[in-house]
């Protein structure tokens, strides 16, 4: 377990959503999937003035505050019923390990991606390496990431979402740039149904392995995330297709 509040060991697995309205509704919402999905409160939080602009937590790491505080401050400003104090990280722990709420990087004039960031554990490293309680080790956390990721987009309107570990989660005009969306990914429904040649482009890429869910499509493009079934190796341009559409239709 790490002993440093806030950051957890690495490598990083992170679940985050590119919200639909406000990422000031978001934080609250993803905090509250965590705990349905197991995690605790730790009391740990990052804040920093609502009138500061900033585009990625770097930027501010000098101003943001640390604070350790009890259970019902810990949840108004969670909720934004502390108007002197954004919430920028909010600690949580699972399983004994360190899991944190946050605000990921975005590009100026954009919604901040909200994401959740716990170890990886196996998934950091190569399948080929994987011993057989690395294996269990692994499909466990899987299970439970896609849990938390469904939970995530069926409590918060969101456009959609993403898995991965140890890289950056584009926002819109990130995927429009050249960017990519990583190899599990979620699109929400009613963007699905207004570009319907983005599920097709979605499906080639991922080589139809998907899943229905109530908000949206869940498509994984890495065991054990596409339960054990092997696709075709990664390229760096697999996903470029679909990215740079779902990016276009989402900036436009």
């Amino acid at each position: 377990m790490s002993n440093t509040p806030l950051y957890p060991d690495p490598p990083h697995l992170t679940i985050a959503v590119f919200p639909a309205s406000s990422d000031e509704s978001a934080f609250p919402a993803v905090c509250d999937s965590l705990v349905a999905c197991g995690a605790q409160p730790d009391g740990v939080l990052e804040t920093i003035s609502p009138d500061v602009d900033f585009e990625a937590r770097s930027d501010v790491a000098e101003t943001v505050e640390l604070l350790t505080v009890k259970p019902d401050p810990f949840e108004r400003i969670i909720r934004g019923r502390e108007p002197a104090k954004r919430p920028v990280r909010a600690g949580f722990t699972r399983g004994g390990e360190v899991v944190v709420v946050e605000l990921l990087r975005r590009n100026p004039g954009e919604r901040f991606p909200v994401g959740v960031s716990c170890f990886a554990g196996a998934l950091g490293l190569p399948i080929d390496l994987w011993r057989e309680a690395d294996s269990s080790a692994a499909f466990e956390i899987t299970r439970w990431s896609k849990q938390l990721l469904q939970v995530m987009t069926d409590r918060l309107p969101c456009a959609y979402g993403s898995i991965e570990v140890e890289a950056p989660f584009p926002t819109p005009s990130m995927l429009r740039s050249g960017a990519m969306l990583g190899s599990e990914v979620f699109v929400a429904r009613d963007v699905l149904a207004r570009r319907p040649e983005l599920r097709a482009a979605l499906a080639e890429d991922y080589d139809d392995v998907g899943e229905e869910w109530e908000a949206g499509a869940f498509f994984s493009g890495r065991t054990p995330f596409d339960s054990g079934r092997r696709v075709r190796p990664y390229t760096p341009d697999r996903y470029q297709r679909s990215s740079r559409m779902l990016g276009e239709f989402l900036s436009s």
